[in-house]
């Protein structure tokens, strides 16, 4: 028997825990640059926001919402979003209503000239954003602002992640169970190779939610 064949569930266990610990804290190293998408129908107004934020983050910017939506559609949810309120053909809460039907777990953050109450209880209630900054905006005010919203999109795509995996746990159960011989005797069978696999699986994924 081999030294891994020897080891018990419970050690198995300890060193996947003591494994995500050590990605945790890579996770967390200084530098890691986030990516963050900017949309704002105005040149001027991209390009001061790229001097400030390029040095911190990877940037992309769009003068068009739909450009953007097309993008995050195909490249995945980014760490951050900063927009424009007022744009055509689509307005900023129009653009982060469409991501977030699609991405929940999205962040965003809405830059407008016009301090509309009715834009503002818009964003917040429909397009769950995070803050709502007037211009013009001061810079350091600015990147303390996004690094707040950094933190709550680490959080909520940690969420979708564990919500993901707890759902996908479930169907592996029920497909478990399935797959167990019947007390009849009868029913589809599973090897004990696949059922030690199987549980395995179900093991490591239970580890990541008990402590």
């Amino acid at each position: 028997m081999s030294e891994i064949e020897k080891k018990s569930a419970l050690d198995r266990l300890r060193e996947r825990r003591g494994e995500r610990a050590a990605a945790a804290v890579e996770r967390a190293e200084p530098g890691e640059r986030k990516r963050l998408v900017i949309v704002d129908d105005e040149a001027p107004n991209l390009d001061a926001l790229v001097r400030v934020l390029k040095e911190h983050y990877d940037v992309m910017t769009y003068t068009e919402a739909p450009a953007a939506l097309t993008a995050i559609e195909q490249d995945g949810c980014p760490d951050l979003i900063l927009t424009d309120q007022r744009m055509a053909p689509m307005a900023g809460v129009d653009f982060l209503r469409a991501v977030t039907k699609r991405y929940p777990q999205a962040v965003s953050i809405i830059l407008s000239g016009y301090a509309d109450r009715t834009d503002l209880v818009g964003a917040i209630n429909e397009a769950q954003v995070f803050a709502y900054v007037t211009k013009p905006w001061d810079a350091a005010a600015l990147l303390k602002t996004i690094d707040r919203a950094l933190k709550v999109s680490a959080v909520k795509k940690e969420q979708a992640s564990m919500s993901s995996e707890l759902e996908k746990l479930g169907q592996e159960m029920k497909e478990l169970r399935t797959s167990l011989p019947a007390r009849s005797g009868d029913g589809p069978r599973m090897s004990a190779d696949e059922v030690t696999a199987r549980l395995d699986r179900l093991t490591e994924t239970l580890s990541k939610y008990s402590g």
